[in-house]
Parts: structure tokens; sequence; C-alpha cells
């Protein structure tokens, strides 16, 4: 189980942290409104949710090395495989057609960075972290008790 915590926590901070760096405004680009106003693209707002949600998952990493009851330690697990999905929903769609109705979505050009680099990493991690919540769960819930 203590693998299972340590790979959360560094999932966490790697979710929470990585996608700040693949913004479109990290990279210098802004969309301009009329009137000659600028404001960030719709990637901006996925890479604060994935902030969120990283925080989320690092939060329930240390959890998991703290509380040592079994059906907190299940509640946990199940909450990391809902943190999996919500990384994997988030960067979905684009800003003109979302996929969800809870999707921020990303760019709609192609080339920008959030595109190439931030959306196919976060959809790489999403099932990953999915798979360790379900790990997690499994060892759990699959205790072998000894015998006496």
């Amino acid at each position: 189980m203590k693998i299972i915590t340590i790979l959360l926590i560094a999932f966490g901070l790697v979710v929470a942290i990585l996608p700040q760096f693949y913004t479109c405004q990290a990279h210098g680009f802004t969309m301009e409104m009329p009137g000659g106003m600028r404001t960030p693209m719709v990637c901006l707002w996925t890479a604060h949710a994935e902030a969120a949600i990283g925080t989320l998952l690092v939060a329930v990493g240390i959890l998991l090395v703290f509380l040592r009851s079994r059906e907190t330690r299940i509640a946990l697990s199940i909450l990391a495989i809902i943190i999996g999905f919500a990384i994997l929903i988030f960067p979905m769609g684009t800003a003109m057609k979302p996929a969800l109705l809870w999707s921020i979505g990303t760019c709609v050009n192609p080339d920008m960075p959030c595109v190439v680099v931030m959306k196919p990493f976060l959809f790489l991690l999403g099932p990953i972290v999915m798979a360790t919540g379900v790990g997690g769960l499994l060892i759990n819930v699959i205790r072998v008790k000894p015998t006496a």
C-alpha cells in the first residue's frame, strides 16, 4: 500500500504542476477581444482545474499514509479513481465544442502547446491514476486474513 500512496502523491504533484507550464499564456499567446482587450485562452482554466484536482489527489495520498482503517482506505481509493476520471474529463473537447457538459477543453489550434503537450499528457495520466486507485481498492478489499 505504501507504493500506491507514493504513486498517488507523485501523480498529484505532477498533475498540479506540469499543466501550468504548457498553457498558451505561459508561451505568450492570448486572445485579442474587440476593443483591444486581451484575455487568456481556455487552456489556462483547464490548467487551473487540473491544479485543483492534483492538489486533491495529493491530499488523498497523504490521508492514505496516516489513516489505517480499512473502510477509510477503500473510500479514499474510490476517490482516487474518481479523481483520475476528472483528470481525464477536464481537457476533453475544445473551446468551441466541449465534449461533455463539465469539460473545459483546450484551444482549437492543433499547434498550440496545450494541445501538443498538456492534453495528451493528461489523457495518459488519467487512466494511470484510475488504475492506481483500482490497485489500492483491490489491496484493501481482497485482504488475506492470516490463519490462526
